[in-house]
């Protein structure tokens, strides 16, 4: 189905189409109603038509709609009014009316014609001539009725010409013309010189010859956003000027057509883009012009209904997707401005992957009111300009090969740059005239990703939308069966005081390893690729291959047979509460590979492929190697490739409070290669680097590092009986009433509780067994733990214990067998809650109050003691606890005057109490005497706000972190 409006500069009128209703009334924009008070009559919109209602009527009636706007006429001309009805009605008889006025709006004259109508909508018209004296007119429709019948009339496309004729129907709503354009001072005007039909056309005003002149009008029309292939079409006559001018129709900054005078009349087309558009109509006259004009007419812009593309979302468990077509999904965090950014990205029409709406650069006036650069014409944003969009997500860690997924599209001329970067890693680079792409990557499970979509202008050419958009971001992955426990290491948790410092771990392989860094070798990653389902052989320092200090860890290739797997783990943990964590290690390869590229691929196959894992998915796959690259490249849905015989460095940024394991893997080809390169068959990295950054307030948590996961994956698995995990023993103090039956309750005490877990260990032989038997005793006894319940879509919980009994050495039949061995390990929990992760809120000051708040939720089942920080400057302040009515719940003020770039801790847990500076100087003497409550937060959802007396700036803020408690692990 074609759509298509007309303007042809001869409809008077300027609501026609009457199809919408703005203030709801009943009754279309420009419109009014002129109810009979004999008749019972609704007004309503409807089929994209105005409705006349009758419901009763007691005696003739005759309700109509009249146009509001007083319409400019001239005397003793004729002038026909048109409209398309259909009725439903028998005796109802419509009629067009004309009112004539005077200068002075008193009416002086009515013309009335009774037409017919049927079921289906006609054309039906009526023509008068404006009496004398005539300098307006208004126009109506009405419907007369016999007494006591019903029924509906329904009207639409009205329209009001001068002449006798009536002309083609001309949806003037849908433009609308500016003249003259921004930036020209002078316009166009209606004229019949020339002109395709009526009476009049649109042309530029004659001067006299030999002037140099420029004028200009602009078109404006939105197309809706279901419109696909726009095209305007306009009859152009420049026949009556020389070739001395010129006509240019601009959208924007972009140059749609140009007309050399002296061309004969006739039709032009050209495509733009769906949505807004402007189109400027320039005549150029050089000092050889000849003065005449330039006429343009029956302006035509069509459209078919866009066939709205969907797309087959991925066959996971768990997919994410952000398709911008109306609230986006809670996973996704999107910024459409980025920080650092003057320009930022919008819901857009003008193109899309899928459905009605991408995400493409936000288009703004940016040159004024009095320029030409409307908000929807190119360019979108200023020369040298950028554009950013954020858009954020995090990876549960339990995640199984997760990935991102999107479609991106550069629409715009070449030397504008469209890239989308992914934690800082370029991921696509557009080029203009490639479509929409498709760009697929590997995620790392336990990963917060920042997805920066950037737009940089560079000259004041501007082609197509001159914008680039994503759309339909996907992020999928599987998860695991059902929960499952770890035993982890304990917690610490220390208060940052002092300056701002990087925190930075090294490791180079030449002596000790470092003990941040925990080397499991070989490895204990599940590839499959090998015989078993774990690698067959491991790395091995070596200095035959290095890039610093004379050493490296390297696959160990002369244990390597076909189909094998060789990898190590090197396991970091990130703490809690820190930022701009990162992870870098060089990398080296010159295994065996292709000669050249084979066709269609742009670097030669990697034979003997080098993989890296994080938390066991897949992050980088490097299936292809060359000589020329100096870092590795995306190549998209080929996979890596990878620098060959030279060193390069990878860097992945990581979240605080999560623990990674990076595998690196070599996998042996399953069959030999032929016609290979072969190089020295090294495999290695070296000169390992974490570093984060430690400011003054930040709770540093370093979470727990596992050491034995009972999922079976290291042949330990939690089996019968696993007690103890879900509630704590509670006890009661209670007295006892002589003579009375029972006792009195007074408290309830939550105890320490004991969790035992039934664990089956299992090995090849029975050495094999009791060497992990040993190595368990070895980690667990007389060690501070942590009990980690992971549920498969990644919420943790944390139970701090020491281990108690279970490795006594029972081995009756069916607890040992030689290759199996059942344990019942019980672990004491002196603090019996199970802990989620922390969660911290922070605002800003509202300077009117001087006044900071946030609402902070309790998601535990009891009361969080919480770690308050107030950041100056600020004078004596007062922090409150309230519920959801305002009621003040518990508060405490500080006698002290905090300077700018300083902070309070606030620790209100019991045990732990403090009032310090960001330096460590205890000012808990400045709690105020009467008003000192370092206060708990209960259950469910509060405010915490601090006030000032004084002294208070941007800088001024208030923090609150606290770490929900659980009864049970899940």
């Amino acid at each position: 189905m074609i759509s298509r409006k007309l303007l042809g500069f001869e409809n008077l009128l300027s609501y026609t189409s009457m199809d919408k209703d703005t203030n709801g009334d009943g009754v279309v924009d420009g419109w009014v109603a002129i109810p009979d008070a004999k008749a019972e009559t609704e007004y309503l919109l409807d089929d994209s038509a105005q409705i006349i209602n009758i419901l009763s009527t007691s005696d003739i009636v005759i309700p109509a709609i009249e146009s509001t706007e007083f319409i400019p006429v001239l005397e003793k001309q004729s002038y026909t009014l048109s409209v398309y009805l259909k009725k439903d009605i028998t005796d109802g008889i419509p009629s067009l009316v004309i009112r004539w006025f005077r200068s002075d709006k008193v009416e002086i004259g009515v013309f009335s014609r009774q037409v017919t109508a049927d079921l289906a909508f006609d054309r039906v018209s009526a023509t008068s001539t404006a009496p004398a004296g005539a300098v307006f007119c208004k126009v109506q429709i009405v419907l007369q009725c016999l007494p006591e019948m019903t029924g509906t009339l329904w009207c639409k496309s009205a329209q009001f010409q001068q002449g006798a004729q009536t002309t083609e129907y001309e949806a003037v709503d849908f433009f609308s013309i500016l003249n003259p354009a921004e930036t020209y001072l002078t316009g166009w005007q209606k004229g019949t010189s020339s002109k395709v039909e009526g009476l009049y056309s649109f042309e530029s005003p004659k001067v006299s010859p030999l002037m140099s002149t420029n004028v200009g009008c602009k078109i404006r029309f939105n197309t809706p956003a279901n419109s696909d292939t726009v095209t305007v079409t306009v009859w152009v006559d420049a026949s009556r000027v020389t070739s001395a001018d010129k006509l240019y129709i601009w959208e924007g900054y972009a140059l749609k057509a140009t007309i050399i005078g002296g061309s004969p009349a006739g039709f032009i087309s050209f495509p733009v883009a769906r949505g807004y558009c402007g189109l400027i109509f320039q005549h150029l006259r050089k000092s050889s012009s000849n003065g005449n004009g330039i006429s343009i007419d029956s302006i035509t812009i069509s459209w078919t209904e866009a066939t709205l593309n969907t797309i087959a979302l991925p066959q996971s468990q768990v997919v994410k997707y952000l398709d911008f077509e109306g609230e986006p999904d809670n996973y996704f965090k999107v910024l459409n401005k980025s920080p650092g950014y003057t320009y930022g990205f919008s819901r857009k029409v003008e193109q899309r992957y899928s459905g009605l709406f991408s995400f493409g650069v936000e288009d703004l006036d940016n040159d004024g009111p009095a320029g030409i650069d409307d908000a929807g014409d190119p360019r979108t944003i200023p020369d040298s300009q950028s554009a950013g969009a954020l858009i954020s997500f995090e990876v549960p860690l339990t995640a199984i090969l997760p990935k991102l997924k999107f479609h991106v599209l550069h629409d715009a001329q070449d030397k504008d740059i469209g890239k989308v970067s992914l934690n800082g890693e370029v991921i696509w680079l557009g080029t203009s005239g490639e479509g929409w792409e498709v760009v697929e990557t590997e995620l790392a499970p336990g990963r917060a990703y920042e997805l920066l979509v950037e737009y940089i202008k560079d000259s004041n050419e501007a082609e197509k939308t001159d914008s680039i958009y994503i759309d339909d971001i996907i992020v999928y992955y599987n998860l695991p069966q059902k929960p499952f426990l770890v035993i982890g290491t304990a917690a610490e948790t220390v208060i940052r005081t002092g300056p701002t410092k990087t925190v930075e771990y090294t490791e180079g392989f030449s002596g000790a390893i470092n003990p941040y860094f925990t080397m499991v070798n070989p490895s204990k990653l599940q590839s499959g690729g090998g015989p078993s389902r774990y690698p067959e052989a491991g790395w091995v320092r070596s200095s035959s291959i290095f890039y610093k200090d004379g050493f490296s860890m390297r696959a160990k290739y002369e244990s390597a047979k076909t189909g094998y797997d060789l990898a190590m783990d090197i396991i970091i943990r990130v703490p809690n509460g820190v930022s701009s964590a990162r992870f870098e290690w060089w990398n080296y390869v010159d295994l065996k590979r292709a000669k050249t590229p084979a066709r269609g691929e742009k670097y030669p196959k990697l034979y003997e492929e080098y993989r890296i894992w994080v938390n066991g998915s897949i992050w980088r796959e490097f299936n292809y190697a060359s000589p020329s690259l100096t870092s590795s490249q995306n190549l998209k849905s080929q996979g890596w490739a990878c620098p060959w015989g030279r060193w390069w460095k990878e860097v992945v940024s990581l979240t605080p409070g999560k623990v990674y394991t990076f595998s690196f893997e070599l996998q042996m080809p399953s069959s030999n290669s032929t016609g290979y390169v072969k190089g020295q068959n090294h495999c290695a990295i070296d000169e390992l680097r974490m570093s984060w950054v430690e400011k003054p307030g930040d709770i540093v948590t370093t979470p727990p590092q596992p050491l034995i996961y009972l999922d079976g994956r290291d042949g330990m698995r939690a089996i019968q009986p696993v007690t103890g995990i879900d509630a704590p023993p509670i006890t009661f103090d209670e007295y006892e009433v002589h003579g009375q039956k029972g006792s009195v309750y007074q408290s309830t005490k939550v105890e320490p509780r004991n969790a035992e877990l039934g664990v089956r260990v299992e090995a090849s032989d029975r050495l094999a067994l009791r060497g992990k038997i040993q190595e368990l005793t070895n980690q667990l006894i007389g060690k501070p733990l942590t009990l980690i319940y992971q549920l498969p879509e990644g919420e943790q919980r944390q139970l701090l214990c020491r281990y108690s009994q279970g490795f006594e050495g029972e081995e009756s039949r069916g607890n040992y067998n030689g290759l199996m061995k059942r344990l019942s390990l019980i672990f004491r929990a002196f603090q019996p809650m199970w802990l989620g992760d922390w969660k911290s809120t922070s605002a800003g000051i509202s300077t009117p109050n001087n006044r900071a708040a946030v609402t902070v939720e309790n998601m535990g089942v009891s009361e969080v003691w919480p770690l308050i920080k107030i950041y100056g400057p600020g004078a004596t302040p007062q922090v409150r606890l309230t519920d959801s009515g305002g009621k003040v719940l518990g508060s405490f003020s500080l006698n002290y005057t905090l300077s700018s770039g300083r902070y309070i801790l606030v620790d209100s847990r019991p045990g732990q109490k403090l009032v310090q500076l960001d330096d460590g100087t205890s000012i808990y003497s400045s709690l105020s005497s009467s008003n000192n409550e370092l206060f708990s937060i209960p259950q469910g959802t509060y405010g915490v706000d601090v006030t000032f007396s004084s002294s208070t700036d941007s800088n001024t803020k208030l923090t609150v972190d606290l770490q929900p408690t659980y009864w049970g692990g899940f």
